[in-house]
């Protein structure tokens, strides 16, 4: 199911292009044509950068990690390790990406609390254009 929380923010110009910049950052630094190329192996290379730019980089590593592991467990029919990972990806985008707002965290905390829900994560972002 998904879930419009009813809450607008405006991201074009402001969050996601500074995540963007962020993660632009840590791989001039980590020297890497894009995130895509580090895996879990690679996360104590992020211990050398600021805290900032390694928690983005950390949840962008994770969440592709992720990613694939959710594929795998669709692929088993284990809809309980889907939940469990999209649960790690809301916190991962609520603390190391910090694109969450309160009113998701609820969301996701209040379906967390309900038996017969495996797990819930922010997903898509409304933009208003004028």
């Amino acid at each position: 199911m998904v879930l419009h929380s009813g809450v607008e923010r405006q991201h074009a110009g402001g969050d996601y292009n500074t995540r963007r910049s962020e993660c632009e950052q840590v791989c001039a630094l980590l020297e890497v044509a894009s995130l895509r190329d580090l895996g879990l192996t690679d996360l104590p290379r992020l211990d050398g950068l600021p805290d900032l730019l390694a928690r983005r980089a950390r949840h962008v590593i994770t969440e592709n990690d992720r990613v694939l592991q959710a594929v795998q467990a669709f692929r088993e029919g284990d809809l309980a390790g889907v939940g469990r990972l999209f649960l790690a990806s809301h916190a991962s985008m609520r603390d190391d990406y910090e694109v969450s707002v309160p009113e998701v965290d609820l969301i996701v905390e209040l379906a967390r609390a309900c038996g017969d829900v495996y797990g819930a994560r922010l997903t898509g972002a409304a933009s208003a254009e004028v």
